[in-house]
């Protein structure tokens, strides 16, 4: 059987219900561009997408994958001309706008070495026709990394959006422009709640890639220690990278507090 043949009926062997999006595993194993190649198995597929759609914009960001790395390809119409790279274990670099603003500022360092500068003006003196100058009697004060970081954008940033589940199952919903490419084809969006959700409800061992990650909630039926469940959720809500500002248990909700 033609390789595109066989992964396009793995693809459809799993897909399960019609119009929903199919999900494989494989590692990269070359990056060219906007597209890299996967291999799946015994198959090395061509041409996955990094990017949602096909469209490009100066103001789009794209994640590339490094070689070698796990990554979670979708096909967004059940066969081989539609396949997108949705998850990366190991990245190589992230481009933002373009790469037309270089990289990013490393602002501890940044700070650092404008401190270097104050001081060194603060102390300085030469020799002039008169004698050595004294140090300025008016120092310039350090600088703090807040006199220049603008909190909100650094927070803009850490909030990445990521695929949104309908019934815990990803659901394409392609839309195409008026040269017929895919102009949008998943559902993006805060990702928070969601995660928390999952984490909540997967017990441990469930999720393959990371099977220590789990709470599985469904057991706290019957249970009378809240003070287990809690720490249990706030350990594995850090576990996922998440700020808990606090957890509360009632009969009737679970009220998480928690951000990336």
């Amino acid at each position: 059987m033609d390789r595109y043949k066989e992964l396009a009926e793995m693809l459809r062997l799993t897909r399960g219900n019609p119009g929903r999006i199919t999900l494989a595993q494989g590692i990269v194993t070359k990056v060219e561009g906007e597209l890299c190649d996967v291999k799946m198995g015994s198959l090395t597929v061509s041409d996955v997408r990094l990017r949602a759609s096909e469209a490009s914009r100066d103001d789009d960001m794209l994640v590339v994958p490094r070689i070698g790395s796990a990554v979670i390809v979708g096909s967004l119409s059940g066969d081989m001309s539609q396949l997108v790279v949705l998850a990366v274990d190991s990245i190589e670099r992230v481009i933002i706008n373009g790469g037309k603003l270089g990289g990013l500022v490393k602002i501890d360092l940044l700070t650092a070495k404008i401190n270097e500068l104050v001081k060194a003006f603060n102390t300085h003196i030469h020799t002039a026709p008169n004698g050595p100058t004294t140090a300025p009697t008016v120092p310039a004060a350090e600088l703090k990394r807040a006199d220049y970081e603008d909190e909100y954008q650094a927070l803009s940033i850490k909030r990445m959006k990521g695929l949104l589940l309908m019934d815990m199952e990803l659901v394409p919903s392609v839309k195409k422009d008026t040269h017929g490419l895919i102009a949008t084809g998943l559902p993006i969006g805060d990702p928070t709640r969601q995660n928390q959700a999952l984490i909540l409800a997967l017990h441990k061992g469930e999720l393959k890639e990371y099977p220590q990650i789990g709470c599985g909630i469904s057991d706290m039926l019957q249970d009378n220690d809240p003070l287990y469940w809690r720490s249990l959720i706030r350990e594995q809500l850090e576990m996922d990278g998440q700020k808990v500002n606090g957890i509360r248990l009632t009969r009737k909700s679970i009220d998480i507090d928690a951000t990336y």
